[in-house]
């Protein structure tokens, strides 16, 4: 051999390099071989030693805690070379400076309180200490209990709007929490509605109206208010038919399987915020308090195709669901039919047409008013 190998570093007579070299930089040399027979043969090499890879290590967050569009600096060692940094929610941060032992990125819209991940090619991503994201404006929050037999209701859409316009929407989750966040000072008033979910009425509903017209039982309270369908005031006879005919598929002029909220809606002068602001929904008809929420529903992953329709996959998809986009710079789209292709209970397509650069929020609406989980999707 002829050349100069890294010090640490040598080769065998077999031709092996082993060994740990103690310096970096390019190493040319050449190699002769010779066989049984006595025939030679050279060939040259360079061997490249790279500096050993520093894996990132974070000792600071500061501050703790901002809004949307403000600055956090990532204080630690062998911080130059990082790749991303994410927010709890895998929302992607810029980086606006970086060195190695300091990087600070921008709060991206979308973010929620959480860890951050710090990536690096060649090392284990590493968390920092929790951040929270902070929302400005007033929020209004609570949840919706079925009133007949307590049990949280999804799919609420809960809608608070004051006398400018300005509105905020939410939709209750699987626990029946909503929140309206970003609200102005001014007066709102909050009004619940739902659609679909409806299940639990039978022909002992409308048995239940009759016995209670005829005194051979008292409905009181809720099951009362289920009961009184055409809206008298009172629960008859009339009543009883009208669910019985809802039972076997006939339509008519009643509110059988509608439902209704109690308060139907209630004014708040916001100058703070307002928690457990609790409302009780009723199903017309379901007296008995069979009604139960649905299954299990979730968006798991979304892929964006190159036309820029989106591929949903998740589980307990309905046939006749909905989409909710909401685009975080402000206003929402809610897809149905035809937009939505090729429906599974654990997949569909959805036509987009999503533009690189955009932050959305994606929820699944099933035809029984269950709402999943938001999901956050950044089109690369």
């Amino acid at each position: 051999m002829s050349g100069t190998l890294p010090t640490g570093v040598s080769l065998s007579t077999g031709g092996a390099l082993s060994g740990a070299p103690s310096e970096t930089g390019t190493f040319n040399f050449t190699v002769k071989a010779t066989d049984a027979n006595g025939c030679t043969g050279t060939q040259s090499y360079a061997v490249n030693i790279q500096p050993p890879v520093g894996c990132p290590a974070v000792n600071s967050l500061n501050p703790a805690s901002g809004i949307v569009g403000s600055s956090v600096t990532i204080s630690g060692a062998n911080l130059s070379g990082v790749t991303s940094v994410k927010f709890a929610n895998n929302v992607a941060a810029a980086i606006t400076s970086i060195s190695d032992s300091q990087i600070v990125v921008t709060v991206p819209a979308g973010a929620v309180s959480g860890a951050l991940t710090i990536s690096k090619t060649g090392c284990a991503d590493v968390q920092t200490n929790s951040f929270t994201v902070v929302v400005t404006g007033f929020v209004i929050s609570g949840a919706i209990v079925y009133a007949v037999q307590p049990r949280p209701v999804a799919g609420v859409v809960m809608r608070a709007a004051n006398s400018s316009g300005l509105a905020r929407t939410d939709i209750s989750d699987g626990s029946g929490q909503y929140a309206l966040r970003g609200l102005a000072t001014s007066v709102y008033t909050v009004t619940p509605a739902k659609t679909g979910g409806m299940n639990g009425i039978s022909a002992f509903d409308a048995a239940r109206a009759a016995q209670h017209d005829a005194r051979v039982i008292q409905l009181i309270g809720d099951q009362r208010a289920a009961a009184d369908v055409n809206g008298d005031g009172d629960v008859t006879s009339a009543d009883a038919l009208f669910i019985l005919r809802y039972v076997v598929g006939l339509s008519d002029a009643s509110d059988v399987g509608q439902w209704r909220f109690d308060p139907p809606n209630v004014p708040y002068a916001v100058d703070k915020d307002f928690v457990n602001q609790n409302y009780r929904a009723r199903l017309l008809g379901e007296v008995t308090g069979n009604w139960t929420p649905g299954g299990n529903l979730a968006i798991r992953s979304v892929e964006v195709l190159r036309n820029g329709s989106v591929v949903v996959r998740g589980q307990g998809f309905q046939p006749g669901l909905s989409l909710l986009v909401t685009f975080t710079m402000g206003g929402e789209l809610r897809l149905g039919k035809p937009q939505l292709q090729e429906m599974t209970a654990e997949s569909f397509t959805a036509r987009l047409r999503a533009e690189g650069g955009e932050l959305l929020v994606l929820r699944v609406i099933n035809p029984d008013g269950q709402s999943s989980p938001s999901f956050v999707l950044k089109v690369e």
